[in-house]
């Protein structure tokens, strides 16, 4: 694969990430541990660092530049952020695959946290909901191995 990147001059990136809630699949049902192909790019890496947009939200991705090309690893196994009090704790989905990574805008004037969970807020108000997101992105936290970490 490395090669083959290399030779047409582009990156990889690489996912154990199922994206699949509760609601359609178990995850262990699916989910294969990537650690021997983490051990192996480690090895034959030049440099190896995290992918700068990870590092505060949804699932850390290690990046590890080989021959010029650059495999990017996303690895829910090392956890994601999420928020520790109020919308993912409340999520029945809660863990999922993602964490918060993103703050989603629809088609309806909307916006919303995750594309799992949606509460209703009665208020619908755009700008207040938004702030609310923002506040708990800005407070979220690790989740690894079964609980929240600092």
């Amino acid at each position: 694969m490395i090669n083959f990147a290399r030779k047409f001059e582009t990156n990889i990136k690489a996912f154990d990430v199922c994206e699949a809630p509760h609601q359609y699949r178990n995850k262990s049902d699916i989910w294969v541990p990537i650690d021997s192909v983490i051990n192996t790019l480690g090895e034959k890496s030049s440099k190896i660092f995290d992918h700068p947009y990870a590092r505060a939200f949804g699932t850390p991705v290690k990046v590890y530049e080989i021959d010029g090309v650059l495999v990017s690893i996303k690895y829910t196994k090392h956890g994601s952020r999420y928020d520790s009090e109020i919308y993912c704790r409340e999520c029945p989905f809660f863990p999922c695959d993602e964490g918060l990574y993103d703050i989603l805008y629809y088609p309806d004037d909307t916006v919303w946290g995750c594309r799992w969970h949606r509460p209703f807020y009665p208020e619908n108000d755009f700008k207040k909901y938004l702030g609310f997101l923002i506040e708990r992105y800005q407070k979220a936290k690790w989740f690894i191995g079964n609980r929240f970490v600092e």
